[in-house]
Parts: structure tokens; sequence; C-alpha cells
């Protein structure tokens, strides 16, 4: 939210500068920043680099505007070089400008994790001009990052002689003593906050957003009475993450019932919105009641119809409750809601291609790619696809598209090694698992459970998979765990892990009853039991929906 209102003022503030009769604006200036606006950055480019070429090689604005332009095409290097040519060359009490270059610079060097330089071009930032808001939002967060706490309340203090109607620094304050675990302090800070959102011309809009420093202590605390007391009016006035998720923490380190119950009483209070139901059906989901939390989620959308809503109802009927049917009915509303989400097509064709629908998931996942071409789950899905009907060639080529994507992701030369074993190539298979190793290698990272699985080693596939477990695992990943161990031939395991998994709430029975890892399983009294028992829960989840949609 800061960075954009930074961007936002800085766009404003930058046409009046270029307009204003000031001799650096040239003809070549404002040309480049009409473009850079447009998004077109060649163009911007290329007009501001005709500036410091051929007309004036000192503009410290074309070099400026070519920095913020090498930013956004995603040219670090020539952003590092122009920006250190503006600060050259702008004039040293330009408070408009040369302030965001320098905090362009920091940021430069802070991801580069370079803390002496990135905290240098701050500190030049703040000697420039200490009543910018902007440079002190940068130090909380750099000093945040740094675990600088004492520096960031001290700072915070000077800013609050500065700036002492403005609420930087009594956030930073805030902050430092919340990182110092000193609540007491950090509750006067948040008390500060709200006493001067208070006083602000945009109170009402404000107010409420500082009421959730108060909250963060509360939790801290483990007052969650009076932190629930504080989120409930707020839930309808804002409804931000930070009030949402407090809500939702609450009803997870306390009795959650109570929780729910509060939010019913509260609702008829307010105005009409899904928040309400939004956050009951999270509550549900946290504690495995999934036909409640899709009744919930239902309610909200009749009320405010939203593609990510009816996309956790589809992931619901799906996989907590094996309703493939009502999970494509969900995930096709979300489509009529947003076809230009490549997502919704995704976990549409996701659902057909566990219910081995090849050629419909294959069609859909080729709309997916037109309007999302780097987005790597496309070409993973749809070379499954193609592995699971022979076509061997295209998912190779499939797997390699993903990598592009995402070229950071090694384990996909492992995805190509299965399919090259596939085909009986074992050169190709070689040299795709030696490029996986290589990666890993440069990277220093160490293979996890699919890694292994990929090179062939189930032993040690196993061996990882079981370290890494813990009870907060996700059912996905004691799933896949399950699956290793199955192919391992460790049978009892296997099914041990493969329980824990539906327990938990990996429920869908038709991707369980596919999946070609357990095929040594199929047979098994056990398995079959497992099959017959969870089946029967996701029927009566599915007969208790039918049952309140009815209603």
């Amino acid at each position: 939210m800061k960075k954009l209102l930074e961007t936002i003022c800085f766009l404003l503030l930058l046409p009046l500068m270029l307009l204003a009769q000031n001799p650096y604006a040239s003809y070549n200036v404002r040309l480049g920043y009409e473009a850079w606006q447009q998004g077109d950055y060649q163009a911007a480019y290329d007009a501001l680099s005709k500036e410091v070429t051929q007309v004036n090689p000192e503009n410290g604005m074309a070099y400026a505007l070519l920095a913020f332009v090498c930013r956004d095409a995603g040219e670090p290097a020539q952003m590092l070089r122009c920006a250190n040519r503006a600060v050259k060359y702008l004039p040293k009490n330009d408070l408009i400008l040369l302030p965001d270059v320098l905090l362009l610079l920091h940021k430069f060097y802070w991801q580069a994790d370079d803390t002496i330089k990135a905290e240098e071009y701050l500190t030049k930032a703040l000697k420039l001009n200490n009543k910018n808001d902007k440079v002190y939002q940068r130090y909380e967060a750099f000093y945040k990052s740094c675990k600088r706490y004492d520096d960031m309340i001290a700072l915070g203090k000077q800013a609050v002689k500065v700036l002492p109607k403005e609420l930087e620094g009594y956030t930073m304050q805030f902050e430092g003593y919340m990182g110092k675990e000193d609540y007491k302090l950090a509750m006067v800070a948040a008390g500060d906050i709200v006493r001067v959102a208070a006083k602000q011309d945009n109170a009402d809009k404000l107010r409420p957003y500082a009421m959730e420093y108060k909250m963060r202590v509360l939790l801290k605390q483990k007052r969650y009475e009076e932190a629930l007391n504080e989120a409930l009016p707020l839930v309808d006035a804002i409804n931000s993450n930070k009030v949402l998720n407090t809500i939702i923490d609450i009803a997870d380190s306390t009795d959650w019932q109570v929780v729910i119950d509060s939010l019913n009483a509260c609702e008829p209070r307010y105005e009409r919105q899904p928040w309400w139901a939004i956050l009951r059906g999270e509550i549900y989901m946290n504690h495995d009641r999934y036909p409640e939390a899709y009744i919930e989620l239902y309610k909200a959308m009749q009320i405010q119809e939203m593609s990510n809503g009816w996309r956790q109802m589809g992931f619901l009927a799906s996989n907590r409750m094996d309703d493939q049917k009502r999970a494509i009915a969900c995930y096709e509303h979300a489509i009529l809601l947003d076809s230009t989400s490549a997502v919704n097509y995704i976990v549409l064709a996701d659902v057909y291609y566990e219910s081995k629908k090849y050629d419909k998931a294959e069609a859909i996942l080729e709309k997916a790619i037109q309007l999302e071409p780097l987005n790597e789950n496309s070409y993973i899905m749809r070379a499954r696809c193609y592995q699971e009907t022979g076509r061997y060639d295209e998912a190779i080529e499939d797997y390699y598209n993903a990598l592009v994507a995402e070229p950071d992701d090694a384990n996909f030369y492992f995805s190509i090694a299965r399919v090259y074993e596939m085909k009986g190539d074992s050169i190709a298979r070689q040299q795709a698992i030696d490029n996986g190793l290589k990666m890993y290698s440069v990277r220093k990272d160490s293979l996890g459970m699919n890694e292994y699985r990929g090179i062939g080693d189930l032993d040690k596939a196993c061996e990882v998979a079981l370290a890494k477990l813990k009870p907060t695992s996700t059912d996905n990943y004691i799933y896949n765990t399950a699956c290793v161990l199955a192919l391992a031939g460790r049978t009892d395991e296997a099914l041990d892990y493969l329980e824990q998994s539906m327990e938990k709430g990996f429920l869908n029975i038709t991707h369980i009853k596919h999946d070609e890892d357990f095929e040594s399983l199929r047979d098994n009294p056990r398995f079959k039991e497992l099959i017959v028992t969870y089946t029967a829960k996701t029927k009566e989840m599915q007969q208790y929906i039918n049952d309140q949609l009815a209603k």
C-alpha cells in the first residue's frame, strides 16, 4: 500500500514539474516521460538517451527518468548507471526527483544484500529532506529487516519531532517496540497512532486502519477477547487482511465456535457485506468443517460474487469432498466472472485431468496459455496430460516451456527425466538428471523428496520425506510421502500416511483411486477399506450441502 501511494504521489508531481519553466524539461524529456507513462519503455529510453547523448549530457532530470524507465523495464545495470549520473547532475537541493533516485539506489543495494551501501543512500535522502515521509517509511522497512529495533525507535522519535502530525514516527516506534517484544510501550505507540490518525483530514478512513496496531499488541499479549471486540466493528469498515486475519487467528487460538457466535451476533448491526460469511468460511476450513465452509462461501457469493470465492468453493468440492461435478460448476462460474484469469482455467483443467478427461483438460489449458504464456503451471499440467496419453515428445517440450517460464526450478529436469524413462531413452534421461543436479549444485541447494524420486533414488526420497514430516505438515505433503513409500514397496507405512492425509483432509477420492503411485496397493484390503470409509464420509458432506442449499 505504501509503495502504491509513493508511486501515485510521484506520478502526480512529475507532470507539474515537467510542464514548469524548467531548463531541464526539454522536448526529449517530455517525450520520454509520456512514453514511460504509456508503458512504452523502448520509446522512452530512446527519447531520453537522445537527450543525454546529443543535446545535454548533464541533464540530471533525463538521467533520473532513464533510471525509472530501466527499473520498470527490468534493466538493473542500466538503472544503476543512470541513477548515479542523476545524482551527479541533478541540483543538490532538488526535492522532487533526487530523493526518489536516492531511494532507488537504496533499494538496489538492499536487494543486493549490500546493507552498508543501502543505508548510505538512505542517509543521503534523509539529509536532503528530513521531512520526507517516504524516507522514514523506507527506514522502517530497512531497520525491520535488519532487526535494528533500537535504531528504528530512535529514528521514530526523531521523526515525531520533525513531523508531529504525521504517522511515520509513531509507526516506527511501534514496530521497534514490537520487534523487542516490549508490548507495554508498543501499546503506548499504538495509542499515539490512533490519536494522530483521528486528527487527520481523512480520519474516518484512516482511524480504522490505525486500530489494527492496537489489535496486533493484544494478540501478542493473548488478550483475545479484547482483540476480538476491537476487530469486529472494523470488518464492515475496512475489510483489510489484517483485520480478517486477526479474527481468524483468534479463532485458531481460542474457542473457534465462540468466535463464530460473535460473528453471527455482530453481523446484523452492520451493512450487508460478504466478509462475515467469508470469515466464518475460513474458520470452518481451518477446523476441517468443509461442508459448513462451502455453505458460508456460497452465502457470501450471493451478496457479492468474486472469482476467487467460487474458485475456493471449487477447491473444497474437488479436494475435500470429492464432488467433481460441483467443482466443475464452481470453476466455470469463476471463469464467467473473470475470463481473463489463467488460474481459473488451470484449476478447471485439473478437475478434468483427475477424471482422466485429457482432451477437455488440454483444450482448457490452451486458453490458459494464451492468457498467460509464462505461467509454468499450465505447461506442467498439459505435459502430464501428454504423458498419460503416450505423447512423450510433446510432454518433454511442455516441461521445457515450464522451465522457460520458471528457470530457477530444477525439478522440471527430473520430470523430463521421468518422461525419457517412459520412452526408454536412458541416455537422454541421464542427461536431464545431470542438468538438474548441476543446477542444484550451483545453487548449493539440497535435494528434496521429489528430486530424489525424479532421479530414481526411492530410498533416499523416503528418508528425506520422513525426516521433514512435522505435526504441522499439510495433508498434501503427507499424501506425497505416502506416494514415495508405496513406490518403494513400503506398503504398511504408505497406508499409514495415506490414512493420515485423508484424515487431515485430502479427500479427492477420484485422484487417489487413479493415482499410479498406488498401483501396488490396489488389491490391498486396507487400501480398499480406506476408499470405502472415506468415500462414505465425502457422500455425507455432499448430502449436507445439498440439504442446506435446498433450504
